[in-house]
């Protein structure tokens, strides 16, 4: 083996070591990984069916409604409305149940609508919501 075949050989190693650390930290930081998309995209169109719930009442859901009011289809004086999702999301992709708060905590003047992530415990830094959180 040639001193030059040794030194490329080395340098593919190391181009694949930082590949497989780079890829390491994109996954570690939540980005790319399938379950948590999930979740993100799903507190995405509940938020859409919440804000347009109050375009068409003129108010949020309350926490006690929740998100199940965006299941169904109402009507009074002024026509029929709803549904605002197409599916009932009660639970996220690690079987814990989505949370609606009103007033928001995270988003005051709105509403909170959230996954407990992995470890099914409010905070520690794994939930996912319809707020900025380090990219999150």
């Amino acid at each position: 083996m040639t001193v030059r075949n040794l030194t490329r050989g080395c340098f593919a190693a190391i181009g694949v070591l930082l590949l497989a650390v780079g890829f390491a930290e994109f996954i570690k930081r939540g980005h790319g990984h399938p379950i948590e998309s999930f979740a993100k995209n799903t507190i995405a169109n509940m938020d859409l069916g919440v804000e347009q719930f109050k375009v068409d009442f003129g108010r949020y859901p309350t926490t006690e409604e929740g998100i199940k009011v965006l299941l169904v289809a109402t009507s009074d004086s002024r026509g029929s409305f709803g549904p605002y999702v197409k599916k009932a999301n009660d639970f996220d992709p690690w079987e814990h149940p989505y949370v609606y708060k009103f007033p928001g905590i995270h988003n005051p003047g709105r509403f909170d609508i959230y996954s407990l992530g992995p470890d099914g415990k409010e905070g520690g830094g794994d939930d996912i919501g319809n707020w900025s959180n380090d990219g999150k």
